[in-house]
């Protein structure tokens, strides 16, 4: 599938600014891949991810709050 070379800018209020990156990262890579690849390329974006301060943060506050009270995240 082809890939658009640039994306526009879009307000992700609460999210984490680390996370949103490597998930772009991976879909623009996966799209160019078959999908075994792409499947393999997905787990090792979880990987990455898991490897944030902002995943630790986020799955804390999720596991203590729930899913309606937004995570206060540091983007790295």
């Amino acid at each position: 599938m082809k890939v658009p070379e640039s994306l526009p800018q879009v307000d992700l209020g609460h999210h984490s600014l680390a996370i949103d990156e490597i998930l772009v990262d991976v879909v623009r890579r996966g799209l160019a891949m078959p999908l075994p690849e792409g499947l393999k390329e997905e787990a090792r974006g979880f990987g990455r991810c898991k490897r944030t301060v902002d995943m630790d943060i986020g799955m804390k506050n999720f596991i203590q709050n729930g899913p309606r009270v937004p995570a206060v995240f540091l983007h790295e």
